[in-house]
This record gives C-alpha cells, sequence and structure tokens, in this order.
C-alpha cells in the first residue's frame, strides 16, 4: 500500500514551551507568625519551597511581611487559590513570560563558547611563538570567562522555569518577629 502521508514524529513534535510563572498577592492577616506558618505548610504540600522571608515593624504598629514562595509551576493556581481563602486578601496577579527562545538562544550560546575553547586548547598545543601563546591563552581566558556567564543564565532561567515564583506580602497588627522597642 501507499506509505503513510503523515509526516515523521521528529518533525511534528512540538518544542517544549519554557514559561516561566510568577504571582503576587498581598494580605491584611491578625497574626504574622501564624500566616508565615500556614504558607509554609501549603508551600511544602505542593512541592515548593520557602526562597525569602522578610518582616518591617512599620511606624502604625502594624507589620508587613514578604514572603518570596518557589512552587512547581502547575501548582500555582491552586496554592494562589488556596492562599486566597486564608486572610483578607487586597489584590493578586499572575504572569506568565514564555522563555523558550531564549533558553535555546542561551544553549546555542553555550554549545558555540564550548566548542570555541576546545578549538582554542588545540591551537595553544600547537603553538609556534610565545606571542601566539600569550594572544591564545587571554582569548581562551575570555571565552572561559562567557561561557561562565552564559552557564549562569542557563542556570537561572532553568530555575525559574522549573519553580514559579509567588511573592506573598501581608500586613499584620503583630508578629513576635518584630518585639516594641524597649523604652
Amino acid at each position: 500500500g501507499n506509505p503513510p502521508a503523515d509526516q515523521s514524529p521528529r518533525e511534528t513534535a512540538p518544542t517544549t514551551r519554557r514559561v516561566i510563572r510568577n504571582g503576587a498577592m498581598e494580605f491584611e492577616v491578625d497574626h504574622f507568625d501564624a500566616a508565615f506558618a500556614q504558607v509554609s505548610k501549603l508551600t511544602a504540600e505542593a512541592g515548593g519551597y520557602v526562597g525569602t522571608t522578610e518582616s518591617t515593624k512599620l511606624p502604625n504598629g502594624k507589620v508587613r511581611g514578604v514572603v518570596t514562595l518557589r512552587v512547581p509551576p502547575d501548582k500555582v493556581d491552586s496554592v494562589i487559590g488556596q492562599l486566597a481563602g486564608k486572610g483578607q486578601f487586597t489584590y493578586q496577579t499572575r504572569s506568565a513570560t514564555d522563555v523558550t527562545g531564549q533558553v535555546a538562544d542561551v544553549g546555542s550560546r553555550v554549545d558555540s563558547a564550548r566548542a570555541s575553547i576546545a578549538e582554542l586548547r588545540t591551537l595553544i598545543d600547537k603553538a609556534a611563538s610565545v606571542n601566539d601563546l600569550i594572544s591564545l591563552e587571554q582569548a581562551l581566558s575570555q571565552r572561559e570567562s562567557d561561557l561562565e556567564s552564559l552557564e549562569a543564565q542557563q542556570k537561572a532561567l532553568a530555575d525559574q522555569v522549573q519553580y514559579a515564583t509567588i511573592t506573598v506580602g501581608y500586613f499584620s497588627q503583630g508578629a513576635a518577629a518584630a518585639p516594641p522597642p524597649v523604652r
């Protein structure tokens, strides 16, 4: 019979999209510590972790706290949904940024830097003069530095894609984290 008219799977397989998901919310709560404990528990249950935490006592006596959560991207909506029921919430935002092209670009620049470094090392082994050797080693040093920077970008992008970031802000009446000043 006739061969099937469709393309081979390699040609039709779509590129895996690389998306950075972020969210932000802000709440009015009774106590920062209790709210923080709830958020930590929810985050752990979602397979994520608490990135950073900070709190500041405001002049009006309230405490402002900010907690950065890192959760798997597919859990963003459920975590935000669960958090929304935990206090009087004043706003929330969500965003998704497709970085597929950026990931591919950085990846190909990493590959090209690695190839260039391998080529320079071969040339250094065959350098005919001290001057050639010096200029090749300077070029190698620069390429290695570029590669390090590219690999750091690649790692940062991979981390942002792997874990979505949810920034949770709290205003509360009080918190053990910020005792009143001693007079």
